[in-house]
């Protein structure tokens, strides 16, 4: 997917937590250790989706439990009205690679999910 400028820098885990943080409630804000937000490599995209949306999982400690903040950049938004099923898919899909990880050994994470549409010049 052809990515507008600016786009390229979130996997960079200091400029998507500026990017992140900004768009999150102050005092959820507060609760994330963004010095140790990291990306989580993989994607949770379908593929026949890949020409025009492209994901981001980044992990961070979150009070006593861990975040996984998940960004959707979709460059289909206007025309697209099942944006929201599949999201409601990929976010299973992250719930569920944790509970491969980790069994129920520890609690799930919270999963912030957040759709980033691209516009295109």
């Amino acid at each position: 997917m052809d990515r507008p400028l600016g786009v390229e820098k979130l996997p960079n885990p200091s400029e998507a937590a500026a990017f992140i943080r900004n768009g999150i409630e102050a005092d959820v804000a507060a609760l994330i250790q963004w010095d140790q937000l990291r990306l989580v490599p993989g994607t949770f995209i379908n593929e026949d989706r890949r020409r025009v949306e492209a994901d981001l999982l980044f992990s961070a400690p979150f009070a006593e439990n861990e975040v996984f903040l998940y960004l959707l950049l979709d460059l289909d938004v206007d025309e697209d009205t099942g944006v929201g099923d599949r999201m409601r898919v990929y976010m299973e899909r992250i719930r569920e690679m944790w509970v491969q990880m980790h069994g129920n050994s520890r609690p799930q994470p919270v999963i912030m999910p957040a759709l980033v549409p691209i516009f295109l010049e």
